[in-house]
């Protein structure tokens, strides 16, 4: 172990030898020793540099250097406290940098041996330094060091440090994680610091703001929370109350996202964590839901970047909770812990991942414990057991979910979605039982998503039964849209025959009567739209079943003010009207006119939307055309007025495949039928072909030359060229051949010769 020098001679399964030289770890320990402190010799120099060239005299910069011959009894803690204290009355802010080791907590590492060789260290936490718990508790006017400790910490895991409690504390940079490499000019984050940097290394925090003052310094209660000794029960549902009392009290939502953000800022989170573990297995359910109520607060109302990514310890102490009070948890504090966490892994990827990883048993337990565990969900609190389809929601996001491994799981989910609604009448049951729906919809949604043998599953239990159709009949608006959307993707389960056998064919009708009931709800017109297009494509029986009320209901929302900006429910609305279109059940034969002018419309509206959705939106508006111009009555005129939309449509820099074949044959349909339609595309002949075969040019830069994207666009240019370009003369079958005069004399002559 002690040699400078490692060999390694690696066999791989070939028999092939490999040998290998690395620096052994007793010289790379060394030599690691040496390089870390020269880099923080030139963090210093650079720091003490930019200061004095701001104006800092050298008098007020104060060094210190903990290297070997260091004498042993160095006491870090006392001289920051006296220079602290003989700070001026009107400088009290004091410049914090450090940079050297530190503990994968945070705190600051320095070793160092004295004359005689004996080691010493000292593990130094900055709030402990810089916020002493007997300062903290005084008053501001009695407080003996006032002003704030701006820190730059340029060591691993630093960041991590800014979420313990501190008044006076102020962290401006840090690193996140174990940090970036040095170079030969000083540390990554100190050059950055001194403006040679433009911009922050990567994984390197950041806060040059100043956290916002909303009065949370100035309650009664603060500073014994932060800084006393632990706090009996009874003591610490008090003062826990005052900063509930104080995170809710604002009606507006930028001050309400202040007073959080200062919370945090301040440690709120490492407090009441502390309070959580300490009480969570004895105490009563009051102090609980006070403290998981302002948690579930700092999540939602906090950038998820001020948390230097420690949320997902707060998921696990969320997830913990319920266990430590097995087995007489309860509902409350089961269903506000399960909150806690589906807010925290629905902000936070990493609280996602350990959803999905190493905490996947304790999840699935916790969620079949919060839908009624073996009594099924009949016997759940309806609280609890929509807290846990939300943190379901969330597991089933990031994970597919296996129909025989996950078998109670998805039993639960679906049992959860056909709870019966309560007896009474009462507002508060009906409105708890409708998030249950909602919440129980949008965990399967996620199921069906990401797995065909999960539709099929569901499938045959919801729509085989019936279930499905009476949920939509009697479900409340915030519940329809999640129904819609499960609906759809149900419907596009794969054999087709599997949805025939699924879904009664009256379900149709059951999703235009949605339509009508809610016309002014996105969510519902959205899914609605989705799910009835999904249908019609599966089978023509179910657009015969929908009848002319679906056209009606596509030409009210097209139609729409409310919804004429919202381009996810056009889009949809877009692609039922091509559905039918297609099995030609419409309803909207007799206004073509009509029905192009609002398509028209909604891709004018589209064209001006930015990302995915727009260009989507505008793909389907060009595929209504289409249908509608290749009309053999009255096609072409009904989408001629409109010409120029579609030009605009071939001619936009977001051009897709599915545009550009839609827009292509919405031309050849126009040029056809429409001699002024005609003349008016002529004049853009050269641009259409240019837009389209730019794309092409992407499209083989993107998937290869030669694919079939780009071959199929290829003959569409071919189509714009012949449609739009002049009339060619037609080819003249005596081209090369000898006249038959020229022939006659040759065969006189050779005759005549002969004779």
């Amino acid at each position: 172990p002690k040699a400078r020098w490692w060999k390694f001679h690696i066999v791989n399964n070939w028999g092939s030898i490999r040998r290998l030289q690395v620096i052994g770890p007793l010289k790379l320990f060394v030599t690691g020793q040496a390089v870390y402190r020269e880099q923080a010799l030139l963090g210093v120099e650079l720091v003490a540099t930019a200061l004095e060239a701001l104006g800092v005299p050298p008098v007020r910069i104060h060094h210190w250097d903990f290297a070997d011959g260091t004498s042993g009894d160095a006491t870090i803690l006392g001289d920051l406290r006296d220079i602290l204290r003989r700070l001026p009355a009107n400088i009290p802010d004091a410049f914090v940098y450090y940079v050297g080791p530190a503990t994968v907590e945070g705190m600051w590492a320095m070793t160092w041996r004295d004359q005689q060789g004996q080691l010493h260290h000292r593990l130094l936490q900055p709030d402990g330094a810089f916020d002493p718990p007997e300062e903290c508790m005084l008053p501001p006017p009695e407080a003996s060091a006032p002003g704030s400790r701006m820190i730059v910490a340029d060591a691993p895991f630093t960041a991590r440090s800014w979420m313990r409690p501190a008044v006076r504390q102020r962290g401006l940079a840090g690193w996140e994680s174990t940090g970036l490499a040095s170079t030969e000019r000083g540390p990554a984050l100190t050059r950055w610091l001194v403006g040679q940097f433009a911009r922050p290394p990567p994984d390197a925090v950041v806060f040059p703001a100043p956290p916002p003052d909303t009065g949370l310094c100035r309650l009664p209660g603060f500073r014994p929370l932060l800084w006393s000794p632990l706090s009996s029960p009874d003591v610490a549902s008090k003062l826990v109350w005052e900063l509930e009392e104080f995170l809710g009290a604002p009606t507006q939502h930028e001050r309400r996202m202040a007073a959080n953000l200062e919370l945090l800022v301040h440690g709120g989170v490492a407090l009441l964590s502390t309070l959580l573990v300490a009480h969570g297995a004895v105490t009563d359910d009051a102090l609980l839901l006070h403290i998981l109520w302002v948690l579930h607060s700092l999540v939602l109302s906090t950038p998820l970047v001020r948390w230097v990514g420690t949320m997902d310890e707060l998921f696990l102490a969320a997830l913990a909770l319920p266990r430590a009070r097995s087995p007489c948890c309860s509902p409350a504090v089961l269903a506000s812990a399960l909150t806690l966490a589906a807010a925290c892994a629905a902000k936070c990827g990493r609280s996602k991942e350990q959803c999905g990883g190493n905490a996947q048993p304790l999840v699935q337990a916790l969620i079949l414990e919060a839908l009624g565990g073996e009594d099924g969900p009949k016997a759940a609190d309806v609280v609890a057991a929509a807290a846990g389809c939300r943190l379901a929601a969330q597991l089933t996001s990031h994970i597919v979910l296996d129909v025989t491994m996950h078998v109670k799981l998805l039993a639960a989910l679906q049992l959860a979605l056909c709870r019966e609604p309560p007896a009474q009448e009462a507002t508060a049951a009906v409105a708890a039982e409708q998030d249950l729906r909602t919440a129980a919809g949008e965990a399967l949604l996620f199921t069906c998503l990401r797995s065909n043998p999960v539709k099929l599953k569901v499938l045959k239990f919801l729509g085989s039964t019936g279930r499905l159709i009476n949920l939509l009949q009697i479900c409340a608006v915030v519940s329809c849209g999640k129904l819609l959307a499960v609906l759809r993707a149900v419907a596009c389960a794969e054999p087709l025959d599997a949805v025939l056998e699924g879904l009664n064919v009256e379900i149709a009708a059951v999703v235009v009567e949605c339509l009508n009931k809610f016309p002014k709800d996105p969510a519902v017109q959205r899914w609605g739209f989705a799910a009835l297009g999904a249908l019609v494509v599966a089978s023509k029986t179910y657009a015969e079943r929908a009848g002319r009320g679906a056209g009606t209901c596509i030409m009210a929302t097209l139609k729409s003010d409310i919804l004429a900006n919202n381009v996810a429910v056009q889009q949809e609305a877009l692609f039922c009207a091509h559905a039918m279109l297609l099995r030609g059940q419409s309803g909207l034969e007799g206004g073509r006119r009509e029905l192009a002018g609002q398509t028209a419309r909604v891709i004018s509206v589209s064209l001006r939307a930015e990302g995915k959705t727009g260009t989507e939106c505008t793909a389907w508006g060009l595929k209504v055309l289409e249908r509608v111009a290749c009309a053999p009555k009255l096609g072409p005129a009904a989408v001629e007025p409109v010409v120029g939309v579609v030009v605009e449509a071939m001619l936009s820099p977001h051009l897709s495949f599915a545009s550009a074949e839609a827009g292509s044959a919405t031309i050849s349909y126009l040029v056809a039928g429409s001699e002024t339609a005609k003349l008016r595309l002529k004049r853009h002949k050269v641009q259409l072909v240019k837009a389209v075969q730019v794309l092409v040019w992407a499209l083989n830069e993107a998937e290869g030359k030669g694919c079939d994207k780009g071959v199929s666009l290829q003959g569409w240019i071919g189509v714009l060229c012949d449609v739009l370009g002049e009339p060619r003369a037609p080819p003249d079958d005596d081209e090369g051949m000898v006249p038959v005069e020229k022939f006659v004399e040759e065969e006189e002559a050779q005759v005549g010769a002969m004779m």
